[in-house]
């Protein structure tokens, strides 16, 4: 009993550590002895001495004051009314700054780059899908499949995409450079010079490696979860090595009872859970670990399954490559659209049809 004991709570520990990455969404800021922050904090909202090094999903920065640099990574990125001694690079899925004052320079990537008005910086670099500009600036360089120019640059202007608008606010004191076979500039914009050429092959190439920027994460991430999940299930064939083999052999023996016996578990799941809350007490509390019973067999429905697939397409290998290569393989499969899923769902009825039927089994076996 206090060896399997260990061993749960060791393979616990080891999937804790795997799925780090998905967890780390919030954890402490940190100052180092500079004055440099570190944080993925959804909620930070602290003044930073020097520069700021954040990372996570989505967050609003608003009235802070950065003394030197923000360097930012996640998925929605807002800035407004702070105030930043050096300057600002962003890069997620959309970056919107507005109603800040940047000492140096803006420099923004992402699917909707937009410096919105009242923002007052020395140069912006923006890329992305569509990139707008309504702000001040010394200097402009812009490119996107649309760019939409309004606001003051005092000095020049570069601007390549298939799409560019000018607004009838836009200023321009020194020299517009426009790159793009579809412009659009309205009769109110002040613009000291411009010059304009065709988008050349060369520049589409820029703009469509810009969108693979968001790609190249979405890979990173793919290939994080394909080592988790197979890392995940090597674990579960090393600590429990006979339960694995009996999951594959149960999956081949009752192919149609193990799925059916899932779904009907989860159909039954929501019912029984309400009944359970609404008795209260001992009832509430049995409800809550039916839930996170759940919830654990859903996070390891995938790894599961991956091993189990393993087992049976390759039988005579041994059983921890075996299960190496089926968890990593079904992982992969499972981020395939629509596919996938098909997957994660008769992943999960096959997990879960497994505990029932190995239940059943062995309360039938002791009768």
């Amino acid at each position: 009993m206090k060896k399997n004991t260990l061993k749960i709570a060791a393979l616990i520990a080891a999937v804790l550590l795997l799925a780090m990455p998905v967890f780390a969404d919030d954890p402490d800021s940190i100052t180092d002895t500079a004055g440099n922050v570190y944080a993925s904090d959804d909620g930070f909202d602290n003044d930073v001495s020097r520069d700021l090094f954040w990372a996570g999903e989505s967050h609003i920065f608003s009235n802070q004051s950065i003394g030197s640099s923000m360097l930012l990574a996640g998925k929605d990125i807002d800035i407004s009314e702070c105030k930043v001694g050096g300057s600002i690079r962003a890069a997620g899925n959309t970056v919107r700054i507005g109603s800040t004052f940047v000492k140096d320079n803006i420099s923004a990537a992402g699917q909707y780059v937009m410096v919105r008005e009242g923002t007052v910086i020395a140069g912006a670099q923006l890329a992305g899908r569509y990139v707008s500009f309504d702000g001040e600036a010394d200097s402009l360089l812009a490119a996107g499949a649309e760019v939409i120019i309004s606001g003051t640059i005092n000095g020049d202007a570069q601007v390549f995409g298939q799409k560019v608008t000018v607004n009838p606010d836009c200023v321009v004191k020194g020299t517009l450079s426009i790159h793009s076979d579809d412009v659009k500039i309205a009769s109110g914009a002040q613009i000291a010079n411009i010059e304009r050429s065709e988008l050349d092959f060369d520049d589409s190439i820029e703009i469509e490696a810009i969108h693979k920027v968001s790609v190249g994460a979405k890979i990173l991430k793919t290939i994080w979860s394909v080592i988790g999940c197979a890392a995940v299930a090597l674990l579960l064939t090393l600590v429990f090595p006979k339960a694995a083999g009996d999951t594959a052999g149960l999956l081949a023996k009752r192919p149609w009872q193990v799925p059916l016996s899932g779904l009907i578990a989860i159909l039954a799941l929501l019912p029984a859970f309400l009944i359970l809350l609404i008795l209260g007490g001992n009832g509430a509390l049995a409800g809550s670990a039916l839930i996170l019973a759940t919830a654990a067999i859903g996070f390891i429905c995938i790894p599961v399954m991956g091993a189990n697939i393993g087992f049976l397409v390759f039988p005579k290998w041994n059983p921890l490559l075996s299960a190496l290569l089926g968890g990593g393989v079904l992982c992969l499969l499972s981020k395939i659209p629509v596919l996938g899923a098909i997957i994660v769902i008769g992943s999960l009825f096959c997990t879960m049809g497994y505990c029932i039927q190995a239940w059943y089994l062995a309360r039938k076996k002791t009768n």
